[in-house]
């Protein structure tokens, strides 16, 4: 069947001393599998974000927890699920994964706009259709 197949992006170089975000690097899922991407970090920060970008777009929130609650979402189906188990840990979920999920995610502790995004980015994770 069709297979949504993760690519590795290239990361940029953390600026923020001491910084690190680790994140689920790639993923290859047959349609209509579960994806779960891991995103830890080492700060201990309250805030947590979830990203996705589409090939040419800008960037979409998905998710911002404030310590482990819920407190904004963008425009995202119930198959998209976000869980912060604990305060360096941040999950996001998709069920049944389709074709139109494609697209990179990035996990981030601060607001990312462009074109400062790429400064505190974690490697972004890709899923094309081949």
């Amino acid at each position: 069947g069709e297979k949504l197949v993760g690519a590795l992006h290239p990361p940029a170089a953390p600026r923020c001393s001491g910084a690190q975000i680790n994140q689920t690097r790639s993923l290859v899922l047959e349609k209509g599998h579960r994806a779960q991407l891991i995103c830890e970090q080492t700060y201990g920060h309250d805030n947590m974000f979830w990203y996705r970008q589409d090939p040419g777009q800008a960037l979409q929130l998905l998710f911002l927890f404030v310590h482990k609650e819920l407190t904004d979402k963008g425009n995202v189906t119930d198959r998209f699920q976000a869980k912060r188990p604990q305060t360096e840990l941040f999950h996001l979920e998709i069920s049944s994964v389709k074709p139109e999920d494609s697209a990179v995610y990035f996990c981030a502790i601060e607001p990312l706009t462009q074109p400062q995004w790429e400064l505190i980015q974690t490697e972004g994770l890709a899923y094309p259709i081949q």
